[in-house]
């Protein structure tokens, strides 16, 4: 995991496989920037491999959070199957999907205007 500032916005780079262990550690960061103000959270899981229902779990968990604190968190250029999973998570609302770091943080901008 990578993460950088732009901008006064979070972009994380998620990379391998998302297994029980690994996705209590990325909800614990997720979760630590939302509690530190971040509104919107770029989270590019394009080479992530979510293999257990935690990391999804953790995943919408992370979205609820960010939506009550009045924030999003924007998934950049998921896999099919998280898409498709997503579509099944109970906090959806809290989630955005854009196709290129440049979609999310236009996304990001607008949504803080």
């Amino acid at each position: 995991m990578e993460y950088r500032e732009i901008d006064g916005i979070i972009h994380i780079s998620f990379h391998g496989y998302c297994d029980d262990q690994v996705a209590a550690i990325n909800k614990a960061v997720v979760e630590t920037l939302i509690r530190r103000g971040f509104k919107s959270i770029l989270c590019d899981i394009s080479n992530l491999s979510i293999t257990t229902r935690a990391g999804y779990m953790a995943l919408d968990d992370c979205c609820m959070k960010a939506f009550h604190a009045g924030g999003k968190v924007i998934l950049i250029n998921p896999k099919a199957d998280v898409l498709e999973e997503m579509k099944a998570m109970p906090f959806s609302r809290g989630c955005a999907t854009a196709e290129s770091l440049r979609e999310a943080l236009a996304m990001a901008r607008a949504e803080a205007a």
